[in-house]
């Protein structure tokens, strides 16, 4: 390594790209010796190690990858300033490298740009540079993907947002590659298969199967829900409770909107009058509780229900299916809203897992018509035990 070379960086942004510039900074010194610090180290100390030089001429990489403890406590501004003042005094031998801490400081990233390097990198990148990306690497390894299953494996990333990690993304590829081997064809079961353990993936495509009234797909997806758990107190509050609680929001949603449809209103307005419906919050205990309505936290706005996406996505058809509305008739929805209604306050009342799960299990069985006698279903509702 000769003067000319840099002996501070500062990374942000992608684990992978952050780990290719520390390897190039390994490769472009003879022998060093690497020293990790991260918040279990205190600032003299690491301090210390900085300024203190090399022994025998041999390289020492310093890498500091969390904030370290400092006698102001979380006080990073007087931290930063501490690291900028020894910024200049890095012995020769010496490389200080800032690994993703979050620094975002001008004046800061302007001293480190004068006497050494900072790489920036994207961390989320939007879904169709991400579409594109995806295609590109498999057409280099001779595989084919249809443009239905790049959704797919993008949905089980971000099902709502427009971007995805790219960490994440590069990983999700390489999970595929291992797993297709050297067929050349990706299909739907593969990515179906690969994305499995996403819980917002399989909650959307749980409610895609609910709109199909495909009742075997929805109990298999149900039950995939719980690998990462067992069918005790924690799967009911980590699981049960939040679909119950995204089925009321998304039938609910249905329900209003098939309602205004059934009484001949236009569909762009149906869109206005929906995406004023507001989120409420609660606020005081026992007797005084009270429900106001929801403001968003950077503004004084009230926080809408549902997004205006959201609700001209239950409108459009996908892959020649119907549209979500058009899968439900209005005394459907109607059902649907009065059972998980019905089943939230039993739970609430109290029901040990079992029976909650099973609850659930009634309710997909309802969703996709195999259950249309209304006496059997008030009878399942109605027993105590």
């Amino acid at each position: 390594m000769t003067k000319k070379h840099k002996n501070l960086y500062l990374l942000k942004g992608s684990l992978n790209k952050r780990i290719r510039v520390l390897e190039n900074i390994k490769k472009s010194v003879l022998s060093y010796e690497l020293c990790s610090y991260d918040d279990t180290y205190g600032w003299e100390y690491i301090k210390q190690q900085i300024l203190e030089p090399s022994c025998f001429k041999k390289f020492k990489i310093i890498v500091i990858s969390k904030w370290p403890k400092f006698k102001d406590g979380k006080n990073r501004e007087k931290l930063l300033y501490q690291f900028k003042k020894i910024l200049s005094h890095i012995p020769f031998h010496s490389i200080l490298v800032f690994n993703n801490l979050g620094i975002s400081a001008p004046s800061f990233l302007k001293e480190v740009n004068s006497i050494g390097k900072v790489y920036e990198f994207d961390q989320e990148i939007n879904k169709n540079i991400a579409q594109g990306r995806i295609k590109k690497f498999f057409c280099e390894y001779d595989k084919k993907i249809d443009d239905n299953n790049i959704s797919l494996l993008l949905s089980s990333l971000n099902y709502h947002g427009s971007t995805v990690d790219v960490d994440r993304l590069s990983l999700l590829i390489k999970k595929i590659m291992h797993y297709t081997g050297s067929r050349k064809n990706i299909s739907d079961i593969d990515v179906m298969n690969i994305c499995m353990d996403s819980y917002d993936f399989i909650i959307w495509n749980l409610f895609s199967y609910l709109d199909n009234k495909d009742f075997y797909e929805s109990f298999k997806l149900f039950n995939r829900l719980f690998v990462s758990y067992d069918k005790d107190k924690t799967a009911v509050d980590g699981i049960i409770i939040p679909i119950l609680n995204m089925f009321l929001w998304r039938y609910k949603l249905l329900l209003v909107a098939k309602n205004l449809s059934h009484n001949n209103i236009a569909q762009p307005k149906i869109c206005d009058m929906l995406s004023k419906l507001y989120k409420l919050e609660r606020k005081g205990l026992s007797r005084r509780i009270k429900m106001n309505l929801k403001t968003n936290k950077n503004t004084d706005s009230y926080a809408c229900m549902y997004s205006r996406n959201m609700i001209e996505n239950i409108f459009k058809k996908y892959r020649n299916n119907k549209s979500m509305i058009e899968s439900y008739s209005l005394n459907e929805l109607y059902l649907i809203n009065f059972i998980v209604i019905n089943a939230l306050l039993k739970i609430r009342r109290g029901s040990n897992p079992s029976e909650t799960i099973i609850m659930v299990e009634f309710i997909i069985m309802i969703i996709c018509k195999k259950f249309q006698n209304n006496n059997v279903i008030l009878g399942f509702l109605n027993n105590e035990g």
